[in-house]
């Protein structure tokens, strides 16, 4: 069972932790062609594969997938994953903007945000990776936004990092 995480809110979007009933949504979502090209492994998913992968989901304390609301409408999802509390690290990605007509306005960089302070203040993390493949305008655009710098790349990804912003850094 995966714990509260409070209210996670910017203007119009807000995360919510995924539940059951969307996964005929998000599955939706990540079957679009437009939207699975980005990711890494781009085949499509059955039902079946979709709810195994829940069921295994719904146990794990190192995996959070949000659903993206703008305006309380479900638009999309961001995830942080692969964490690891020795290192305060994680991974973050698994974000999409899976509804057309709400596709550009900027809000996957808003949730983006909205994760990154979930796993910064919630999970205690201090530092999340990523990475893109290079070609993703959008998420380049999305995740820099979020807070993310490039740190490398090799044929076809860009590798990307964010860190906790220390308060007492910039102090005089």
């Amino acid at each position: 069972m995966k714990p509260e995480v409070g209210d996670l809110v910017d203007g119009c979007i807000s995360l919510r932790l995924l539940e059951r009933d969307d996964l005929p949504r998000t599955l939706g979502w990540r079957n679009r062609d437009d939207v699975r090209m980005w990711f890494f492994d781009s085949r499509v998913i059955d039902i079946e594969t979709h709810t195994a992968w829940f069921d295994r989901y719904e146990n794990r304390d190192d995996d959070f997938v949000f659903i993206v609301n703008a305006n309380d409408r479900p638009v999309g999802q961001v995830a942080i994953y692969n964490i690891d509390r020795t290192t305060a690290e994680g991974e973050f990605g698994r974000l999409l903007i899976g509804e057309p007509a709400v596709a550009g306005r900027g809000y996957a960089g808003v949730a983006g945000k909205l994760a990154c302070t979930f796993a910064w203040t919630n999970l205690g993390l201090s530092r999340l990776r990523c990475e893109i493949k290079s070609d993703n305008v959008r998420s380049l655009k999305a995740c820099t936004r979020a807070g993310f710098v490039e740190t490398a790349r090799r044929p076809g990804v860009i590798e990307m990092i964010a860190h906790r912003q220390d308060p007492w850094r910039d102090r005089k």
